[in-house]
């Protein structure tokens, strides 16, 4: 339960709390002779916090006074409080300025600022598309694509506002299920300001999706004619091979080349060859080889 903060006599507080900043210290009130032992409240010795540590979560939240560090004060018995704001409670995102008067066994002021801070929530639900390796890490939202806030109380009014959005995935290497950063977002509704996404280009939110390796072929390559052996084995000159199709100035190399074979052993001109091939390099690992473009005939 939350409690309710009571509005003094405007005029009281307005001089309590003019007289905290001008004297820079807490009033204090005198004891009159027979009350017996009153503990005096200040700003060093007494401390005022937010349950909740302070954070929105769509209840009204608790004052938290404690006294020397140990002992925790009980409203209306041992203080009572008061806001310059007017009576309200303690629960949207904001700044409230309070003020406690002790009673029972405790007297004096202690006024200060207390901070609820926006709930940090973030986008889920995004769909983001496939691509085949390109050498960056640009990525397009999938048809369909309906993303939604994961951390809102319920019964509070935000919307998503995808205007904005943009995609990256988190490097630009070929994988499966690969994280993928949102962001460009920004909230909107009646209880927006109660709620903060990461800082716009930061990470707002993930999504999965796969980078498939690029199709490479590899040229210049040709088979030397042999005489019928009965076998569909081929000779090969590899010496002029060069690779087509690799993005920019990524390091691919051919590796080796192997298997080469005729479509079949038997006789005939400008006969197709088959051979599989490998590469090296920094970047391979992103290729992978067009077989339908790499052959060569004699």
């Amino acid at each position: 339960m939350g409690h309710r903060l009571r509005d003094a006599s405007k005029r009281v507080l307005t001089l309590l709390l003019a007289t905290v900043m001008v004297v820079g210290q807490f009033p204090t009130s005198a004891l009159a002779e027979g009350e017996g032992v009153t503990i005096q409240l200040n700003g060093d010795n007494t401390t005022i916090t937010l349950s909740n540590e302070g954070v929105y979560n769509g209840e009204e939240l608790d004052l938290v006074v404690t006294y020397n560090n140990e002992t925790q004060l009980t409203e209306d018995t041992d203080y009572t409080v008061y806001s310059s704001q007017g009576s309200q409670s303690i629960k949207n995102a904001g700044t409230y300025n309070v003020l406690i008067q002790g009673t029972g066994g405790y007297s004096g002021y202690v006024s200060k600022s207390l901070t609820v801070s926006p709930k940090p929530i973030t986008v889920t639900g995004a769909s983001v598309k496939d691509k085949v390796y390109d050498g960056n890490t640009d990525a397009e939202f999938a048809e369909g694509n309906n993303p939604s806030l994961d951390g809102v109380v319920g019964g509070d009014s935000v919307e998503l506002v995808t205007t904005g959005q943009t995609a990256a995935f988190e490097d630009k290497t070929a994988g499966e299920g690969k994280t993928v950063k949102l962001s460009g977002y920004a909230l909107s509704g009646e209880d927006a300001g109660n709620y903060v996404l990461p800082e716009d280009q930061q990470e707002q939110g993930t999504a999965t999706a796969s980078i498939t390796p690029k199709p490479i072929w590899v040229a210049g390559i040709t088979a030397a004619n042999k005489e019928y052996d009965g076998t569909a084995a081929a000779t090969l000159d590899t010496s002029h091979a060069v690779i087509l199709e690799v993005v920019g100035n990524d390091d691919v190399k051919v590796g080796e080349i192997t298997d080469a074979q005729f479509f079949d052993a038997n006789v005939g001109d400008n006969k197709q060859v088959t051979f599989t091939a490998t590469f090296t390099g920094n970047d391979a690992a992103n290729y992978q080889i067009d077989e339908t473009r790499s052959q060569t005939s004699t």
